[in-house]
């Protein structure tokens, strides 16, 4: 007997969902599968197939868009302020009105205990450098520093970044925290998390440089010079802290935090979408443990395009479970998948070819990896 734990992943609370009823062999929108309605047909689909099989449904909802009000929600209290003599009611968020003298906090997040230091526009505003950031970083890392001696055991440092008119991909940073050595220390001894607000890429034509028009209020002109001579920034630094592995300012959130997020995670740091981080952990619905988690997932393509699969990872990874995605198609290489934590994929796509519906097709892909996975 095996216990099965399927967990269905939604990208925000009002698009919730995960599965596109158009064949990928086809073009145009389609429909959308319901992420619960998917998971309930792989669950009855592997019941079914394997009536020993021990089987639990959770449903993961990352709140989007709004997402620190989201965040305060979580940790909602009402708190009576003055007004011009009248008395009002606000939601208190913990990073802002708990702590207005500093940008960090201890907060439950999906890695469990987390240090976590925004530095979006509420610590870092508009006017300030990529300096300013370090500050922010130096004082939040030493708080991570001693709040894992005061428990014994290491936590991470989680850094909420948002888009940001400083575009200097990170290099005031470097200068104010002693060089590019000193930021990757940082960046281990703090097991640096970004949880990014905005994913735009530092570059391209909807990257970070093209929307300094809104953020910095610069000409076309202008913008076009300051993005140049962030990529080109980029490609330096790269070369600088680590030849070997190749990051694009064409990546996924590379240019969050006027491109700091580009420097940081060639520095070792890992990226996630905000919401994922910021979202609680979920809890096994059965007795002892899973032995298999199952997920699925529209189009694959790569590890950052579904950011929601690594809270998912991370969960499996707590029970040394094998993480199996059922998905419409996938175009990531094997390595990639490793890298992912994905130990199977299995795509829907010889059997969504027009003579199944996604439901059948779903269904019917499931019976084969029960038939497969349980023994």
């Amino acid at each position: 007997m095996k216990r099965v734990a399927f967990v269905t992943t939604c990208l925000s609370l009002n698009d919730p969902f995960s599965i596109s009823t158009m064949p990928s062999t086809q073009s145009g929108p389609g429909e959308w599968m319901l992420a619960t309605q998917a998971g309930r047909i792989m669950r009855e689909a592997w019941t079914n197939a394997a009536p020993d099989d021990e089987c639990h449904l959770s449903s993961l909802v990352v709140p989007s868009p709004h997402l620190l009000s989201e965040f305060d929600a979580l940790h909602r209290e009402s708190q009576e302020i003055e007004q011009g003599g009248t008395t009002a009611t606000e939601t208190a968020s913990p990073l802002v009105t708990h702590l207005p003298e500093r940008a960090w906090t201890v907060a439950r997040t999906a890695l469990g205990t987390s240090i976590v230091c925004d530095a979006t526009v509420s610590y870092w505003p508009a006017d300030l450098t990529s300096a300013h950031l370090a500050t922010l970083i130096l004082d939040a890392a030493q708080a991570c520093h001693d709040e894992s001696a005061r428990r014994g055991q290491a936590i991470p440092l989680v850094l909420l970044l948002d888009r940001h008119p400083s575009h200097d991909v990170g290099q005031a940073m470097i200068e104010q925290i002693g060089g590019i050595n000193e930021l990757k220390t940082l960046v281990r001894s703090t097991s640096l998390v970004l949880g990014l607000v905005d994913n735009s890429p530092l570059g391209g034509l909807h990257g970070a440089g093209a929307q300094l028009t809104d953020t910095a209020g610069i000409t076309e002109e202008e913008a076009q010079q300051a993005d140049r001579a962030a990529c080109s920034a980029a490609h330096r630094l790269q070369r600088q802290i680590n030849p070997l592995v190749e990051l694009s300012p064409n990546a996924w959130g590379s240019g969050a935090g006027g491109g700091a997020a580009f420097t940081l995670r060639a520095c070792g740091a890992r990226a996630y979408d905000a919401t994922i981080i910021l979202n609680p952990p979920l809890i096994w619905g059965g007795e002892g443990e899973p032995d298999i988690v199952v997920t699925c997932a529209d189009d694959m393509w790569d590890a950052t395009s579904l950011p929601h699969l690594a809270l998912v990872d991370q969960w499996a990874q707590q029970y040394a479970a094998p993480l199996i995605v059922i998905a419409r198609s996938c175009a990531m290489p094997r390595p990639e998948r490793a890298q992912a934590g994905i130990h199977a994929v299995y795509t829907m796509d010889a059997l969504h070819n027009g003579s199944l519906h996604v439901d059948e097709a779903l269904a019917a892909l499931t019976t084969r990896v029960a038939r497969t996975w349980s023994r």
